[in-house]
């Protein structure tokens, strides 16, 4: 079967759904940096094997490290270690991925939020 690339609606509201129901996903814990992460890589690899033939469909995941200042003040810097990305390249197999299309958004929760904020904007 071949997967409908096209832009729903509601499969996106409905992934969005299935998605809170994890709860608070802070950056580090096992709910973001394992379990919505292997749920994101199931979906994408999903998507990856319904593509057609003439569509690419890569996943990586990427563990980074870093810090930087915060803009409020130079005595704060901001630092993390280890935070997991899970990214998605879709490209056309005819023009030699000259062209590509990547989606980015964050997953993990606001910290002190109730996890599920974002769903009041939809």
């Amino acid at each position: 079967m071949l997967f409908n690339f096209r832009f729903n609606a509601h499969r996106a509201y409905d992934r969005l759904e299935e998605l809170a129901k994890f709860g608070i996903k802070t950056a580090g814990s096992q709910t973001s940096d394992q379990d919505v992460r292997l749920w994101i890589e199931n979906e994408l690899k999903k998507i990856q094997a319904g593509a057609h033939e003439r569509k690419k469909v890569e996943i990586d995941t990427q563990y980074v490290s870093g810090s930087f200042h915060l803009s409020f003040s130079k005595r704060y810097t901001s630092v993390y270690d280890g935070v997991v990305n899970v990214v998605a390249r879709l490209s056309d197999t005819r023009n030699n991925n000259t062209e590509a299309l990547l989606v980015n958004c964050h997953f993990d929760s606001v910290p002190a939020s109730s996890g599920n904020c974002y769903m009041q904007f939809l």
